[in-house]
């Protein structure tokens, strides 16, 4: 982003979360990395809605 140089950006990470976290399918059964987790998909949905609200309003 630097290199593009993008002025605004940003990062989230969302700590001891797995791939798959906002599927509440991923069970880990298939893949032990793909794990769902709730607290992390509410958070990451409330940051995309905060998205949605800068860039499409």
């Amino acid at each position: 982003m630097r290199a593009g140089k993008v002025a605004d950006w940003q990062v989230i990470s969302y700590g001891n979360t797995l791939h798959g976290f906002a599927n509440p399918a991923a069970d880990g059964s298939i893949m032990k990395s793909a794990l769902y987790d709730a607290r992390a998909d509410r958070r990451s949905w409330a940051a995309m809605q905060g998205l949605f609200d800068e860039v499409l309003v």
